[in-house]
């Protein structure tokens, strides 16, 4: 799961995605909430939504983390299936 959240009233929720193995990203508009933000959660990002703004980029390396957690985890049954 991936979840967006703006503001502090979205830390609860981003402490369970965070526990069911899920990433949150604080998106902020006034570079003051970023300093709240980073103190709360892992990442941070301006409010800017194109393709060449930090969520494009976050998102696409958490992405990115998914495929390869994805490929291991599938690396290791077989490699489990074979030694069996």
């Amino acid at each position: 799961m991936l979840y967006f959240g703006e503001s502090e009233t979205d830390v609860p929720c981003m402490s369970v995605v965070k526990e069911q193995c899920g990433h949150s990203i604080a998106v902020y508009g006034q570079p003051r909430k970023k300093a709240t933000a980073l103190r709360l959660i892992k990442e941070a990002c301006k409010a800017d939504y194109t393709e060449k703004g930090e969520i494009y980029a976050t998102v696409c390396r958490i992405f990115d983390k998914i495929r390869v957690d994805n490929d291991f985890g599938q690396l290791v049954l077989r490699t489990d299936k074979a030694i069996k």
